[in-house]
């Protein structure tokens, strides 16, 4: 008897003894420490499938001059673009040595030629295609965020920068004048994607709350809130914004769509842990993806829906785990995970056609992959691109997914991929700047 106490007495003391942060996180806490996030021990892509030998990406490739969004656009549907590439490093340029061991990725843009992203002290970096500094900003003084890993997310429409950040501010950049020409501190840190609809930004903060704020002037339309659990993940907080349908999640796993033109809730679901879901994870989500008026969702609870955007009638779940933004065209879905699974499923139906761990395929040739993840996915001139942590570039050939090349550009990427023009750039370690072409 006394030995078991002994064991709940030494149990109760780490429990006590353990960071704050893991059992209840307040505002100074996310600024100051980031978010916290749990390992994903789900199995429920054990198994490889392969169903078929090449798929049809009939999408015509389109050839993109702006990247004005992380995500592309509004309703977070990437295109097929037009990208024809070597792996030539055409320029690197590195603008800062002493930066700091962000946790967060960067968002990085494209817009009327300028290529754009805020670096760790705040400063809103401008470059030209040729990666010339063309304007440098600082928005905070670094005695405002000294103690904090700043979080970032930008969107660029007509020539204004707008960006909300983790220390609870959103503002408006104009990038001919480089001056802000409207600031706002709501108080409470920013964590999901920015979109622009009809004049109007949308971007939902650590509680849970989502804000309509006026793009003109910045003035706060209207706010929601939907609650927040203490321990938050900011891969929950995700939105998109099609069709006059506003859809974004919060980290108890609740979807709500908003009909902006009449002004009212429409629709919740609740997303549950699959049944083959084994582990007890915080709630993270791949960014909604609204196509026509389907909405696709993904998340780490372990399942792949495909829904009615107005009444949110499941037309097919099937099992999958991801927080990446699925690849979506006329006939197929793509899409690929941290653990290296990548996967095909038909559009219509659900089906599963092919599934591969790219990251067992590295292994398999000698490529040292105990870290790797992968981080980001598109498609491109007929091929599938897997952007992992570790500075891989992977290409599938869709019209023979067995044709698989990578190659190692970085230490690191930390960005979302932007492509402009028939070139890639990345954001990498040491706040290196790739172009890719």
């Amino acid at each position: 008897m006394k030995t078991k106490f002994l064991i709940v007495y030494i149990l109760l003391f780490f429990i006590s003894c353990s960071p704050k942060s893991n059992l209840e996180i307040s505002v100074k806490d996310i600024k100051k420490e980031g978010i916290t996030i749990l390992q994903n021990k789900s199995n429920i892509n054990t198994d490889e499938v392969f169903d078929v030998a090449k798929v049809s990406l009939s999408e015509l490739e389109k050839k993109i001059i702006n990247w004005n969004y992380p995500n592309f656009n509004s309703s977070n549907l990437l295109p097929h673009i037009d990208f024809n590439n070597n792996f030539k490093i055409s320029k690197t340029s590195s603008f800062f040595n002493n930066v700091s061991q962000n946790i967060y990725k960067k968002d990085i843009l494209i817009h009327e030629g300028n290529i754009i992203f805020i670096d760790d002290y705040s400063n809103i970096v401008v470059l030209d295609e040729n990666l010339k500094l063309s304007n440098k900003y600082q928005v905070h003084k670094k005695k405002y965020f000294s103690n904090y890993h700043l979080k970032f997310s930008i969107i660029a429409n007509n020539n204004i920068l707008y960006v909300s950040d983790n220390l609870g501010f959103i503002y408006a950049y104009n990038l001919n004048s480089n001056e802000v020409i409207w600031k706002n501190n709501l108080g409470v840190p920013f964590l999901s994607n920015l979109a622009i609809y009809k004049d109007n930004i949308y971007v939902i903060n650590s509680n849970g709350k989502i804000f309509s704020i006026n793009s003109l002037n910045g003035n706060q339309n209207w706010s929601f809130e939907t609650g927040s659990d203490t321990a938050k993940s900011y891969n929950a907080f995700k939105l998109a914004v099609a069709n006059d349908k506003l859809i974004f999640s919060n980290d108890f796993g609740i979807i709500t769509c908003i009909d902006l033109a009449k002004q009212s809730i429409i629709w919740n679901l609740t997303m549950e842990p699959s049944s083959v879901y084994s582990d007890n994870n915080l709630f993270e989500i791949a960014s909604p993806v609204i196509v026509n008026n389907n909405l696709f969702l993904v998340s780490s609870y372990g399942k792949f829906q495909k829904l009615d955007l107005d009444t949110a009638k499941i037309y097919w779940s099937i099992n999958d785990s991801s927080s990446l933004t699925p690849l979506i065209n006329n006939e197929i879905i793509a899409t690929a995970n941290h653990e290296g699974f990548f996967s095909i499923y038909n559009k219509n139906s659900g089906k599963v056609l092919y599934k591969k761990n790219i990251i067992n395929y590295l292994r398999s040739n000698k490529i040292k992959t105990k870290s790797t993840k992968i981080e980001n996915i598109f498609v491109a001139s007929n091929k599938f691109y897997l952007i992992t942590n570790d500075g891989y570039i992977i290409t599938i050939d869709s019209k023979n997914l067995e044709s698989i090349n990578y190659q190692n550009i970085s230490d690191s990427f930390k960005s979302n991929p932007a492509i402009a023009n028939n070139i890639l750039y990345l954001v990498g370690d040491k706040e290196t700047i790739y172009k890719i072409q």
